[in-house]
């Protein structure tokens, strides 16, 4: 309303309203009501009772056939605002809209029955009624569309159409939309061509529009240089935007920054704060993450009770990562736990059989050794060795192809040794070069017979790294080979 004609009065406005709305001018009941909707707790009025004053009036001009009353009222009793919430009413409202072509009346019907929000739920149509809002062009009815299309909910799958309704609704403007059709690019599913580019410009029109998704998973892309030249400053600053937005991912990737020093100055005190934050969510990799921090007295004081609660939190959500830390404060008896070697086991062996290696290593030594209460065990070692090695621990692969060769908790088995010996030879393993230089040059573990040169290339390798035993074959090798050439040359 902006005074056409004369200065602008809202209480004079209300007033006329009111003395036509009581004449039975349906325009004069929309604008009245919807004028309380309007109304601030500040202004002198609570809320409640302001909306309470818009219903009879909205009501009015909605049974007179107002579509924008009619929208509004149903507003009103979804949100409950001066009415209990009632969510048939809602969709009563909507209905009588949608029959009359509201595009935006025919987005909530469908979304009503697609949710089966006062009405009973039916995907068929729910399919009915976005099409005739995406038929005006509605770009979040197009958006709703493309899931029914993506699932089969109403309709017959079709990836196609999913993709075409989702291409729409993000060149209208939709973040979500720009933001799903971006991972789909991603990742190169729904029969698109995988595009790092092309999904980091939809994330960036998200993100450009503020969307905290778009802004996060741009952020990824940036750090890993994924489709678009690698920045961690942009990366940085682009997961900051996300957290403060509430992104709990955006701000644990934002701790992470704080804490490695990527795109920003190191700063340990940040990275707790945003790893405090970030830890709200519940997410138990991220209160593992605290827990470490507080355990450690990292960016702050040391506060163990709090740390041992946090990670017990993340522990009994079932997260190897936390587990396995539970499971060596349990082991050392530290933070005012009692050692505990049954506990200790038992938070190893969840984690180990969730397929976590560092724990299947910790509980394969365990029982290679025995502690108190815990009685040496070969079957099981060679059990989680195995484990650990497949998930791919070297340290557990050289244990492992140890135990083959010496058919300890195995029966013995130089091929299966020769296979694991590789495994950690290749990481770089001193000792697992050394053994496997050995077995390949006298041809054991390997039906192809000695293989000299490749069993000195391993042996050689180790011995630059210092390893005495294999230092000393690589020199008997090196004589045996002169005093070979010397007794060539004298004959």
């Amino acid at each position: 309303m902006e005074g056409v004609g004369c200065a602008l009065n809202m209480e004079k406005a209300c007033e006329w309203w009111q003395r036509a709305a009581e004449l039975g001018d349906a325009s004069a009941a929309y604008n009245l009501g919807t004028n309380y909707l309007l109304v601030e707790e500040e202004e002198g009025e609570s809320a409640q009772e302001s909306y309470a004053k818009a219903i009879p009036l909205l009501t009015q001009a909605a049974e007179s056939g107002y579509t924008s009353a009619q929208l509004n009222l149903a507003r009103c009793y979804a949100d409950g605002k001066g009415v209990p919430r009632c969510m048939e009413k809602a969709c009563q409202w909507w209905s009588r809209a949608a029959a009359e072509g509201n595009v935006k009346a025919q987005y909530q019907v469908g979304m009503a029955y697609a949710r089966g929000e006062g009405v009973e739920q039916d995907d068929k149509k729910a399919f009915e009624f976005l099409s005739m809002a995406a038929a005006q062009n509605d770009a979040a009815a197009k958006f709703a569309l493309s899931g029914c299309y993506a699932d089969g909910r109403g309709v017959e799958k079709d990836e196609a159409r999913r993709v075409e309704l989702l291409t729409e609704a993000a060149k209208s403007g939709l973040a979500e939309a720009q933001c799903n059709l971006a991972a789909l690019y991603k990742h190169g599913q729904s029969g698109l061509q995988q595009s790092y580019e092309t999904a980091a410009y939809w994330f960036g029109m998200a993100a450009s529009q503020g969307d905290e998704g778009g802004a996060y998973n741009l952020a990824n892309q940036l750090a890993e240089g994924l489709g678009v030249p690698q920045s961690r400053s942009q990366a940085f600053t682009l997961f900051a935007q996300a957290a403060e937005a509430g992104h709990h991912l955006a701000q644990n990737n934002l701790a992470t920054c704080y804490a490695l020093g990527h795109g920003v100055e190191r700063n340990m005190q940040k990275a707790r704060e945003w790893y405090e934050r970030a830890a709200e969510s519940g997410e138990p990799d991220i209160e593992t993450a605290l827990a470490t921090m507080l355990l450690n007295g990292d960016g702050g004081s040391l506060e163990p009770e709090r740390g041992l609660k946090i990670l017990q939190s993340a522990a009994s959500k079932a997260y190897p990562r936390a587990q396995h830390k539970l499971a060596l404060l349990y082991a050392s008896g530290a933070e005012g736990l009692e050692q505990d070697w049954s506990q200790c086991v038992s938070l190893l062996t969840a984690a180990a059989e969730s397929g976590y290696a560092p724990s299947a290593y910790d509980l394969a030594m365990l029982y290679a050794s025995g502690r108190p209460g815990i009685e040496r065990d070969d079957e099981r070692a060679a059990h989680w060795f195995t484990v650990s090695a497949e998930g791919g621990d070297n340290d557990a692969a050289l244990n492992l192809a140890t135990f083959y060769a010496q058919g300890r908790g195995v029966d013995r088995d130089f091929t299966r040794a020769l296979h694991w010996f590789r495994q950690s030879a290749e990481s770089g393993n001193a000792i697992a070069q050394y053994q496997l230089g050995c077995m390949l040059g006298q041809g054991i573990g390997t039906d192809a017979g000695p293989q000299v040169a490749e069993g000195e290339e391993w042996i050689r390798r180790a011995a630059e790294q210092g390893h005495a035993d294999a230092q000393t074959a690589l020199e008997m090798l090196q004589r045996h080979r002169s005093g070979r050439d010397g007794q060539a040359l004298a004959a």
